[in-house]
């Protein structure tokens, strides 16, 4: 277990080993993202589990929005074009977006599970309100003063690549 993990747990030991941590920010979202991608990367940056992200974790973080957008996309496709297409002789055959979506799904689960984006990865980090008292360097209050401000919902909902656009 990471020692931030342990940390956050309320680990009894005294002396914990000592690991590498990760280095840098992880603000701004690669340069490559197009604009689905980085409205993705605000969000996620914006509501991923305060202080276990750094920018060592940048590709891992970048690969669960590109598979968020990407599966949002099959998934319209699959809606508009069906599970099953027919070919020219008349055969059906599985859309090719569907086996995309369920790729994707399996990818988002793997990293939430491993990023913290899903209930019980966030259960494990057992955290206490010590842990986000807003007074140390690196609080919660210096995070958020750090990131832009977001919109109002209904941009949010109007904007983010889901399901219902």
């Amino acid at each position: 277990m990471p020692r931030a993990l342990k940390v956050l747990r309320g680990t009894s030991k005294k002396k914990l080993p000592v690991e590498p941590e990760g280095r840098g920010d992880l603000w701004d979202p690669p340069s490559y993202f197009d604009a689905a991608q980085k409205k993705e990367w605000s969000r996620v940056i914006e509501n991923a589990p305060y202080g276990i992200l750094t920018g060592t974790d940048r590709d891992a973080v970048a690969a669960y929005v590109v598979a968020v957008v990407e599966y949002a996309k099959a998934v319209r496709a699959v809606r508009k074009d069906g599970q099953l297409m027919t070919a020219k002789n008349g055969t059906p055959f599985q859309n090719p977006s569907l086996g995309i979506a369920n790729r994707q799904a399996l990818l988002i689960s793997r990293l939430c599970a491993s990023l913290g984006f899903n209930p019980t990865s966030r259960a494990s980090l057992g955290t206490s309100e010590s842990s986000f008292n807003g007074s140390a360097p690196g609080s919660l209050a210096d995070f958020t003063a750090k990131r832009p401000k977001p919109g109002s919902l209904a941009e949010y909902e109007a904007e983010r690549p889901d399901f219902d656009n």
